[in-house]
Order: structure tokens, then sequence, then C-alpha cells
């Protein structure tokens, strides 16, 4: 089965009817090709990682970690579960900090995934010379925002988005790299 790596994210792997439904396109795609594995003792084993980019090409890379017991695979597991864990905590409700363009000055807003799509809404349906209200992240009232503002506010939400998937993607990659039990452990989970 063919596997992509998004090389601007990082994100591996990704299968390619994920990206077909996404819509997007394969731009930010690369295939990942089959490379040859190293060889292990019978008390090891494989653990794939992130590719590594050679010339053009992005090939599958290996590390050679022990087998010894299932107490290291849980730990593995566990870290991957405390990834998610932090990633969904700082997706729900992240504080995203805007410069505002009409009134010089930088607001907080709530960057979660509903609150993106009602700004976007607000954003597309309104008239050029018209302004609105937006109620920020500390519950107060900022008046006669613009659509440049809204547009502002938007895309630092999706930003703010793309930054916590990255992070999210960059400590799996880590965890997954790691060869032994203490080195999982030591990763600081942050976001």
């Amino acid at each position: 089965m063919n596997t992509y790596i998004n090389f601007r994210t990082g994100e591996y792997p990704v299968l390619k009817k994920h990206i077909i439904n996404r819509g997007k396109g394969f731009k930010d795609y690369a295939l990942v090709y089959n490379s040859q594995k190293p060889a292990v003792a019978a008390s090891q084993k494989l653990r794939e990682v992130t590719p590594i980019l050679i010339g053009d090409k992005y090939f599958k890379q290996y590390v050679v970690v022990d087998k010894s017991t299932k107490q290291i695979e849980e730990v593995y597991n566990n870290k991957l579960q405390e990834i998610k864990k932090a990633f969904i905590e700082a997706s729900i409700k992240p504080r995203v900090g805007v410069q505002l363009i009409s009134v010089d000055k930088i607001i907080y807003v709530d960057g979660g995934r509903s609150n993106k799509d009602d700004f976007k809404e607000t954003w597309e349906n309104m008239a050029d010379d018209e302004t609105t209200i937006v109620k920020d992240a500390d519950n107060n009232f900022q008046n006669d925002l613009t659509k440049d503002d809204l547009y502002a506010i938007y895309q630092a939400i999706l930003v703010n988005g793309k930054a916590l998937y990255a992070r999210k993607w960059e400590l799996e990659n880590i965890v997954n790299s790691a060869k032994t039990a203490e080195d999982v452990e030591a990763i600081q989970v942050s976001f």
C-alpha cells in the first residue's frame, strides 16, 4: 500500500484515499518509497520512523529496538495517548491573539473549530463597508470590526490549528523514533 508524507507539516503516514477525501490535491504530498530494512537479531524488532529525504525522494526509515516485554509497547502507547489527550485539550478552546486592522489593537479569541467556522461564515457574508460586533475570549464585546478584521481573526485561527497539528505530529515522530522505553518516558509533551 502506498503511503505519502505531507512535506510541509511532516504528517506521516498519509494514505492516497485520505488525500483525495481532503480535496486539496497532492501538491503538498510526496510518495514514500520502500527502502532496505536493516537486519535485526531475534531479540530486536524494527520500528518505522519519519521518512528520510534523499535527493528529491522520500524513503522509509527504520530504527532497531529491543523486543523485550509488552511493557515497552505499553510505554510507547501510553505516551502516544498522552500526546493525543494534550492535543485535544489544546485544541478545544485555544486562545488566539489577533492584531486587528481597523482599530490597531490585539484581541484574543477562542480559536476552536466551531468559532473558526462562525468567523468564516460571517466574514464571507459581510459587505465591504459593513461592521460587526464580536465577543472575545474574555467575554468582552469588540465593536465596529470590519470584514478585514474578521478575515484576520479567521486566518489566525487557521494558523493556530495548523501549528497544533504540526506539534502533535512532531511529538508522535519523536516517540516513534525513540529506541528505549526510558527515551519515550523522557519526552515532555507540551503544546
